[in-house]
């Protein structure tokens, strides 16, 4: 099977970047009981898919990092209020 968005793919891709170990490391310490992100992935599946994962994650972030463009798709986030939080702002 082909990769696709590889180094060779890329000639422009230079420079200081992320190591597959890098990348592996992360996701082994992602914490499988934290609530999935905006992709719906949960953790579990990003810890134990990591060798998997780790190539292809590997391949977009040292892209976006030599071509300094962050895909759209990494840019959105969820942020909930943890109910703690809004009482004792509330209370003051």
């Amino acid at each position: 099977m082909e990769r696709c968005n590889s180094e060779e793919d890329h000639p422009s891709f230079r420079g200081p970047g992320l190591t597959k170990a890098d990348v592996r490391k992360t996701l082994c310490r992602v914490n499988p009981r934290k609530a999935a992100g905006p992709d719906n992935i949960p953790g579990r599946v990003l810890r134990e898919c990591a060798e998997q994962l780790m190539d292809v994650f590997t391949d977009i972030f040292n892209i976006s990092l030599s071509s300094a463009i962050i895909p759209t798709c990494l840019k959105t986030t969820t942020i909930t209020p943890r109910a703690e939080e809004v009482s004792s702002v509330l209370s003051q």
